[in-house]
């Protein structure tokens, strides 16, 4: 069963810098942390940076299905993920 306080929301906007007037200090601000599911390298790194930018935890499950790559991240971490090269399934 999941928790019923918890707040969930999905936005079908792409993860990037021309978005940002929806994903902008508010958006960021009122989160608790961030669970995503992105098929593309571009937008992963996007939202990583901005995690730790903004000191949220992270679970993300990447382009892989089940061969996903799984690195826990604290709210004090300074560092992102590397850059991954990679097959995407975007046609993006």
């Amino acid at each position: 069963e999941i928790n019923p306080s918890m707040n969930l929301q999905y936005f079908e906007l792409e993860a990037k810098r021309e978005n940002e007037n929806i994903f902008n200090d508010d958006f960021w601000g009122k989160l608790d942390g961030v669970c995503c599911a992105l098929d593309n390298i571009s937008e992963r790194s996007y939202v990583d940076k901005k995690c730790v930018f903004y000191r949220k935890s992270l679970l993300e499950s990447g382009i892989l299905g089940t061969k996903v790559n799984f690195q826990k991240k604290s709210k004090q971490q300074k560092k992102n993920i590397p850059n991954q090269k990679g097959k995407c399934t975007s046609d993006k």
